[in-house]
C-alpha cells in the first residue's frame, strides 16, 4: 500500500500493537456473517472475512482474496487470480457462493451468468453485459469467505456501561465510530485522541406516493438549496445535501417496474413514515411535515416490516428511506423498495472515527469499515 494513500488513518507507523479495543453500536450476531446488518457487525466481519477484492474509501479496487483480475475482449468474462496466501481455491470459493442465498442474489442482480473454477487459482465469472471496469460486486460482503488464522490487528469489542460514551474514551477504548457531536467535541479536547471523517455512506430520500398529491412543490424539493438546508438545520449528525449521481435513476436496466403487489384498498394515510429508532429519519420526516403547513399530516416511525409494507402499498404521503450511498449491487437494493413512487434525494450522512494516536496503520473501505493494513489478504 502506498504511503500517500488517502484512505490511511492517522497512526504511529512504529506501533507494534496487535490488539485494539473498539466501541461497537448495536447488537452483534455472528449468525449474520458475512453480511452485516449494522455498523458494529460491519466493522467486525470485515476483519474475519474477505471478498475477492475490496474497494477503498475512494472506491478504487484493491487486491484481497484475488491478487489480480483480467477481462476478455468482450468485457463480459472476468478471470480472478486468487492469492496463494489467501488459503482458498477457486473451487472452494465457487462452492461457497453457490451455497449462500445472499451470494447467489448478489451475483444474479449484478448480471452474472456463470461461475467456473478454471484452475485452483483461477475463477472465471461471466456476465450478461460488458463491464467497463472490474465489477464492484466482487467486493460485496455476500461474496466474502472466512480468512484463515486470526486477523492482525485483532479488534476486541469494548463493553460499555451506561449511555455516556465519554466514559469509554476515558477507560482507554481505541476506536469509536460515532456521529455524536458532543462526543466529538470531547475527543477534540483530548491530546491523545484524533478524529477522521469516514466516507459518505448513506443517502436519505423521500419516496412520494404515486397516487397522492406531492407533499411539497417540486421547485423546492428539486433544489440544492432545499437539500443543503435540511443537512444544515434538520439533521443531528454530520450531513450534506444529497449530491448526484443518484444510482437509482438507472432503474430501467434492472427490469423493476413495481412491487408486484395488488393495489391497497386501505384508506390513505396522512403520514410521512420513517425507520423506527432512526434519529436522522425522524428529523427529516418531522421537517418535511412542518414544511407542508398541513396540520392533518404527521410523522410516524415504523419497524422494518411495517415500513416495507407501507412503501409497497403506497398508502402514506411519503416514506423516508436510508439507502446506501454507493451500493455494490444497485438492482438488488431497488428490488427491496421499488414500488412506483418518485424518490426525492434529501441528505448524505457519514460518521466520524475517534482513534488514539499511537495505533498501528489502519485503512478505511468504501463503506466506512476499518481494517488493519497488515491483514492478509
Amino acid at each position: 500500500m502506498s504511503t500517500d494513500d488517502r484512505c490511511l488513518l492517522p497512526a504511529d507507523s512504529a506501533s507494534t500493537r496487535d490488539t485494539l479495543t473498539v466501541l461497537l453500536h448495536g447488537a452483534i450476531d455472528t449468525a449474520h456473517a458475512p453480511v452485516p446488518v449494522n455498523d458494529g457487525e460491519r466493522l467486525l466481519f470485515r476483519q474475519w472475512f474477505a471478498a475477492p477484492l475490496r474497494l477503498d474509501c475512494e472506491g478504487r479496487p484493491r487486491p484481497a482474496v484475488a491478487e489480480a483480475w483480467t477481462r476478455d475482449s468482450s468485457g463480459k468474462t472476468w478471470t480472478l487470480l486468487l492469492a496463494e496466501h489467501a488459503g482458498v481455491s477457486a473451487g472452494e470459493l465457487a462452492s461457497a457462493w453457490q451455497s449462500r442465498p445472499g451470494a447467489v442474489a448478489a451475483l444474479r442482480w449484478a448480471g452474472m451468468e456463470t461461475v467456473t473454477p478454471l484452475h485452483p487459482s483461477r475463477l472465471v465469472v461471466t456476465f450478461g453485459a460488458a463491464q467497463d471496469s472490474v465489477p464492484a460486486v466482487f467486493a460485496d460482503p455476500a461474496l466474502s469467505i472466512r480468512l484463515p488464522g486470526d486477523p492482525r490487528p485483532v479488534l476486541v469489542p469494548f463493553p460499555t456501561a451506561g449511555s455516556d460514551l465519554r466514559d469509554a474514551l476515558d477507560r482507554g477504548v481505541d476506536l469509536v465510530p460515532t456521529d455524536d457531536p458532543t462526543l466529538l467535541e470531547y475527543a477534540g479536547r483530548r491530546p491523545e485522541l484524533t478524529t477522521a471523517a469516514l466516507p459518505w455512506t448513506r443517502t436519505y430520500g423521500l419516496v412520494l406516493s404515486p397516487t397522492r398529491p406531492p407533499l411539497l412543490p417540486s421547485s423546492m424539493t428539486d433544489s440544492s438549496a432545499f437539500r443543503d438546508a435540511l443537512a444544515r438545520d434538520a439533521v443531528p449528525v454530520s450531513a450534506r445535501g444529497a449530491e448526484p449521481p443518484y444510482w437509482w435513476e438507472d432503474s430501467a436496466r434492472c427490469g423493476i417496474t413495481g412491487s408486484g403487489k395488488p393495489p391497497s384498498h386501505e384508506a390513505p394515510e396522512e403520514t410521512v413514515v420513517y425507520p423506527q429508532d432512526d434519529p436522522v429519519g425522524r428529523a427529516l420526516a418531522e421537517r418535511i411535515v412542518a414544511l407542508t403547513h398541513d396540520s392533518r399530516i404527521r410523522a410516524r416511525g415504523l419497524d422494518a416490516g411495517e415500513l416495507a409494507d407501507a412503501l409497497h402499498a403506497g398508502s402514506p404521503r411519503g416514506v423516508i428511506l436510508a439507502l446506501p450511498r454507493n451500493p455494490l449491487a444497485p438492482c438488488r437494493e431497488m428490488a427491496g423498495w421499488a414500488g412506483g413512487g418518485h424518490l426525492v434525494p434529501l441528505v448524505d450522512v457519514r460518521a466520524t472515527l475517534i482513534l488514539r494516536r499511537e495505533l498501528p496503520p489502519l485503512t478505511v473501505d468504501w463503506d466506512g469499515a476499518v481494517r488493519g493494513v497488515g491483514r492478509s489478504p
